[in-house]
Protein backbone atom coordinates (compact mmCIF):
# COMPACT_ATOMS: atom_id res chain seq x y z
CA UNK A 1 0.00 0.00 0.00
CA UNK A 2 3.04 2.49 1.09
CA UNK A 3 4.72 1.58 -1.90
CA UNK A 4 1.57 2.52 -4.18
CA UNK A 5 1.18 5.46 -2.52
CA UNK A 6 4.89 6.28 -3.48
CA UNK A 7 4.22 5.78 -6.68
CA UNK A 8 1.31 7.94 -7.49
CA UNK A 9 2.73 10.79 -5.36
CA UNK A 10 6.08 10.37 -7.59
CA UNK A 11 3.61 10.38 -10.59
CA UNK A 12 2.35 13.56 -9.65
CA UNK A 13 5.11 15.26 -8.88
CA UNK A 14 6.89 14.26 -12.23
CA UNK A 15 3.38 16.04 -13.99
CA UNK A 16 4.14 18.75 -12.04
CA UNK A 17 7.34 19.55 -13.02
CA UNK A 18 6.70 18.76 -16.61
CA UNK A 19 3.68 21.54 -16.57
CA UNK A 20 5.92 23.97 -15.32
CA UNK A 21 8.74 23.28 -17.66
CA UNK A 22 6.17 23.53 -20.48
CA UNK A 23 5.22 26.76 -19.33
CA UNK A 24 8.02 28.09 -18.98
CA UNK A 25 8.81 27.08 -22.52
CA UNK A 26 6.12 28.62 -24.10
CA UNK A 27 5.54 30.04 -27.02
CA UNK A 28 5.57 33.78 -25.56
CA UNK A 29 8.58 33.23 -23.62
CA UNK A 30 10.29 32.12 -26.93
CA UNK A 31 9.30 35.09 -29.22
CA UNK A 32 10.76 37.29 -26.15
CA UNK A 33 14.00 35.42 -26.45
CA UNK A 34 14.26 35.90 -29.54
CA UNK A 35 13.28 39.44 -29.26
CA UNK A 36 16.18 39.72 -26.93
CA UNK A 37 18.43 38.11 -29.23
CA UNK A 38 21.04 39.83 -32.20
CA UNK A 39 21.26 43.17 -30.56
CA UNK A 40 17.23 43.32 -29.83
CA UNK A 41 17.88 44.12 -26.67
CA UNK A 42 19.35 47.40 -27.28
CA UNK A 43 15.51 48.25 -29.00
CA UNK A 44 13.62 47.09 -25.80
CA UNK A 45 13.48 48.62 -22.34
CA UNK A 46 11.02 47.25 -19.60
CA UNK A 47 7.46 48.41 -18.67
CA UNK A 48 9.00 51.15 -16.62
CA UNK A 49 11.24 52.65 -18.90
CA UNK A 50 14.63 51.48 -18.00
CA UNK A 51 16.92 49.87 -20.44
CA UNK A 52 18.21 46.47 -20.05
CA UNK A 53 22.40 45.96 -19.70
CA UNK A 54 22.62 42.77 -22.13
CA UNK A 55 21.11 40.24 -24.08
CA UNK A 56 20.84 37.94 -20.81
CA UNK A 57 19.23 40.47 -18.76
CA UNK A 58 16.91 41.20 -21.37
CA UNK A 59 15.59 37.66 -21.56
CA UNK A 60 15.62 37.03 -17.97
CA UNK A 61 12.89 40.32 -17.29
CA UNK A 62 10.63 38.28 -20.03
CA UNK A 63 10.89 34.71 -18.44
CA UNK A 64 9.78 36.37 -15.35
CA UNK A 65 6.67 37.64 -16.93
CA UNK A 66 7.91 41.12 -17.57
CA UNK A 67 6.73 43.13 -20.24
CA UNK A 68 9.05 44.11 -22.98
CA UNK A 69 8.32 47.40 -24.50
CA UNK A 70 9.77 49.41 -27.61
CA UNK A 71 12.73 51.73 -26.68
CA UNK A 72 11.45 54.40 -29.02
CA UNK A 73 8.60 55.17 -30.94
CA UNK A 74 8.25 57.08 -33.66
CA UNK A 75 5.94 60.06 -34.57
CA UNK A 76 4.79 63.40 -35.70
CA UNK A 77 3.44 66.64 -34.93
CA UNK A 78 1.87 69.12 -37.06
CA UNK A 79 -0.13 71.05 -34.04
CA UNK A 80 -3.10 71.25 -36.82
CA UNK A 81 -5.03 69.67 -33.97
CA UNK A 82 -4.91 72.47 -31.31
CA UNK A 83 -7.15 75.76 -31.11
CA UNK A 84 -5.67 79.11 -31.94
CA UNK A 85 -4.37 80.82 -29.35
CA UNK A 86 -3.69 77.81 -27.08
CA UNK A 87 -0.40 77.44 -25.09
CA UNK A 88 -0.01 72.93 -24.90
CA UNK A 89 2.05 71.86 -22.30
CA UNK A 90 2.07 68.43 -24.39
CA UNK A 91 2.94 67.19 -27.68
CA UNK A 92 2.47 63.50 -29.83
CA UNK A 93 5.85 62.42 -28.58
CA UNK A 94 6.06 64.47 -24.97
CA UNK A 95 6.27 67.10 -22.95
CA UNK A 96 6.44 70.97 -24.13
CA UNK A 97 8.76 72.37 -20.82
CA UNK A 98 9.40 76.00 -21.41
CA UNK A 99 6.51 78.55 -20.47
CA UNK A 100 5.22 81.02 -23.19
CA UNK A 101 5.71 84.79 -23.03
CA UNK A 102 3.18 87.41 -24.53
CA UNK A 103 1.06 86.32 -26.91
CA UNK A 104 2.74 83.07 -26.82
CA UNK A 105 0.87 79.60 -28.10
CA UNK A 106 -0.94 78.00 -31.32
CA UNK A 107 -1.73 80.16 -34.12
CA UNK A 108 -3.57 79.49 -37.24
CA UNK A 109 -2.61 81.64 -40.10
CA UNK A 110 -0.97 84.91 -39.51
CA UNK A 111 0.52 87.05 -42.57
CA UNK A 112 1.95 84.13 -45.11
CA UNK A 113 1.49 81.55 -42.75
CA UNK A 114 -0.01 78.65 -43.63
CA UNK A 115 -1.36 75.57 -41.32
CA UNK A 116 -1.17 75.98 -37.76
CA UNK A 117 3.05 76.74 -35.34
CA UNK A 118 3.53 77.13 -32.20
CA UNK A 119 5.02 80.59 -31.24
CA UNK A 120 7.28 80.99 -28.11
CA UNK A 121 5.86 84.21 -27.66
CA UNK A 122 7.40 87.46 -28.23
CA UNK A 123 10.72 87.83 -26.11
CA UNK A 124 11.09 84.14 -26.01
CA UNK A 125 14.38 82.86 -27.59
CA UNK A 126 14.40 79.41 -26.65
CA UNK A 127 12.15 76.47 -26.48
CA UNK A 128 12.67 72.87 -25.12
CA UNK A 129 10.67 70.21 -25.69
CA UNK A 130 11.29 66.66 -23.80
CA UNK A 131 9.74 62.85 -25.98
CA UNK A 132 8.72 60.53 -23.29
CA UNK A 133 10.81 57.82 -24.85
CA UNK A 134 14.35 58.84 -26.45
CA UNK A 135 14.44 59.00 -30.11
CA UNK A 136 17.29 58.47 -33.24
CA UNK A 137 16.55 61.83 -34.92
CA UNK A 138 14.36 65.09 -35.12
CA UNK A 139 13.43 67.10 -37.86
CA UNK A 140 11.17 70.26 -37.20
CA UNK A 141 9.97 73.33 -39.87
CA UNK A 142 11.21 76.72 -37.92
CA UNK A 143 10.97 80.43 -38.53
CA UNK A 144 11.86 83.42 -36.17
CA UNK A 145 9.02 86.18 -35.75
CA UNK A 146 11.51 88.62 -37.24
CA UNK A 147 10.43 92.18 -38.64
CA UNK A 148 12.76 92.57 -41.82
CA UNK A 149 15.74 91.24 -40.99
CA UNK A 150 17.68 87.51 -41.00
CA UNK A 151 18.13 85.59 -38.10
CA UNK A 152 20.31 82.61 -37.10
CA UNK A 153 18.17 79.77 -35.53
CA UNK A 154 19.71 76.63 -33.97
CA UNK A 155 17.97 73.02 -33.11
CA UNK A 156 19.81 71.47 -30.26
CA UNK A 157 19.32 67.50 -29.25
CA UNK A 158 20.09 66.65 -25.92
CA UNK A 159 20.22 62.86 -23.93
CA UNK A 160 18.24 62.17 -20.82
CA UNK A 161 21.58 63.43 -18.96
CA UNK A 162 20.78 66.86 -20.78
CA UNK A 163 24.61 66.27 -22.73
CA UNK A 164 24.18 68.08 -26.19
CA UNK A 165 24.35 64.82 -28.85
CA UNK A 166 24.22 67.02 -31.98
CA UNK A 167 22.87 70.72 -33.40
CA UNK A 168 21.76 72.18 -36.01
CA UNK A 169 21.98 75.85 -37.63
CA UNK A 170 20.20 78.06 -40.75
CA UNK A 171 20.16 81.31 -40.69
CA UNK A 172 16.48 82.92 -41.75
CA UNK A 173 16.34 85.62 -44.01
CA UNK A 174 14.27 88.83 -43.48
CA UNK A 175 10.69 88.18 -43.88
CA UNK A 176 8.87 84.97 -43.51
CA UNK A 177 11.22 81.84 -44.63
CA UNK A 178 10.50 78.41 -43.60
CA UNK A 179 13.78 76.62 -42.41
CA UNK A 180 14.13 72.97 -41.98
CA UNK A 181 16.39 71.78 -39.01
CA UNK A 182 17.50 68.53 -38.18
CA UNK A 183 19.50 66.71 -35.48
CA UNK A 184 20.51 62.72 -35.01
CA UNK A 185 21.70 59.62 -32.80
CA UNK A 186 21.72 56.52 -32.01
CA UNK A 187 18.13 56.29 -29.86
CA UNK A 188 19.52 58.77 -27.10
CA UNK A 189 17.74 62.20 -28.03
CA UNK A 190 15.49 62.76 -25.13
CA UNK A 191 14.67 66.56 -25.27
CA UNK A 192 15.53 69.48 -28.11
CA UNK A 193 15.80 72.72 -27.46
CA UNK A 194 14.91 75.36 -30.64
CA UNK A 195 16.40 78.63 -30.43
CA UNK A 196 16.88 81.91 -31.96
CA UNK A 197 19.04 85.22 -31.60
CA UNK A 198 17.38 87.91 -29.21
CA UNK A 199 16.57 90.40 -32.05
CA UNK A 200 14.06 87.45 -33.71
CA UNK A 201 11.41 88.33 -31.04
CA UNK A 202 10.00 85.00 -30.31
CA UNK A 203 10.10 81.68 -32.53
CA UNK A 204 7.34 79.76 -34.68
CA UNK A 205 7.68 76.40 -35.44
CA UNK A 206 6.05 73.04 -36.68
CA UNK A 207 5.70 69.91 -38.43
CA UNK A 208 8.49 67.73 -36.37
CA UNK A 209 9.05 64.42 -37.05
CA UNK A 210 10.88 62.10 -34.66
CA UNK A 211 12.93 58.62 -35.43
CA UNK A 212 14.50 55.62 -34.78
CA UNK A 213 17.68 54.03 -35.29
Amino acid sequence: MRMRLMLVLCAALALTVGVATATADGPGNSDAAKACQKGGWQKLVREDGTPFKNTGDCVSYAAQGGKLQPACVAGSENFSGFTPGDQPTTFAGGTIDTAYSTLGGVFGPIGAFTGNSLFTGLSTYSFQLTFTKAVGSVQLDAEPNNFGSSHQLTLTGSDAANNVVDTDTVTAAAGIHLNALAVSDGNTIKHFTIAADAGSQGIFFSNIVWTCN
